[in-house]
């Protein structure tokens, strides 16, 4: 008896068993390879449901740890938070990520970085400072970045801090070859907990 898996190559994952009771012979072959087509519409998918609840809860913005921090492997977890309670003004500031706290929830619309708590808030640069002001649309509120992990971006500066991160402390908007050099220039966007 002939067979071929020739017609099966396209089919991911493929899952083949044949029996032939008549020699009592089991022939089982498992292949793994999977269609690239096939896994970028679910990449497509995760993302637009990803952007969906980004729209009606908000996302935390971690820092992503690439390296040593303060002569630490240990991976740690800071997100960015307002630092008053109400996200009405004032700083903003890292803390540990709780993704119970709604004053580290962000929503990602038109470049904007709009305090879920607070939707009238967003995200603002003033020369190196940020704070958070009323959402007008305007240049010093547009940011980008996109990606799994990426920097946020406001007039060609990053958003960050200007040394290895710590509790409390204020984010700016600086140099973003400095945020690189300290390892404080990349954000993964999501739902995290703790260090």
């Amino acid at each position: 008896m002939k067979f071929s898996l020739a017609n099966f190559t396209h089919v991911a994952p493929i899952v083949f068993l044949l029996v032939v009771t008549s020699f009592d012979f089991v022939f089982a072959r498992v292949d793994s390879h999977v269609d690239e087509e096939f896994g970028a519409r679910v990449n497509s998918i995760d993302l637009h449901e990803q952007n969906e609840r980004n729209l009606k809860d908000g996302v935390q913005l971690k820092m992503y740890q690439e390296g040593w921090w303060q002569g630490s492997d240990r991976n740690r977890s800071w997100c960015i938070q307002c630092k008053s309670s109400s996200c009405k003004r004032g700083n903003l500031i890292i803390r540990e990520c709780n993704k119970n706290n709604s004053s580290q929830r962000w929503i990602r619309k038109k470049g904007l970085l709009q305090s879920s708590k607070n939707k009238s808030r967003c995200i603002t640069s003033s020369g190196t400072s940020l704070k958070l002001k009323k959402c007008k649309g305007s240049s010093d509120q547009k940011w980008s970045g996109s990606g799994k992990k990426f920097q946020l971006k406001n007039k060609g500066k990053c958003l960050s801090q200007e040394h290895f991160p710590s509790n409390g402390e204020t984010l700016e908007r600086i140099n973003c070859k400095k945020a690189e050099q300290h390892r404080t220039g990349k954000w993964l966007q999501g739902s995290f907990s703790g260090h």
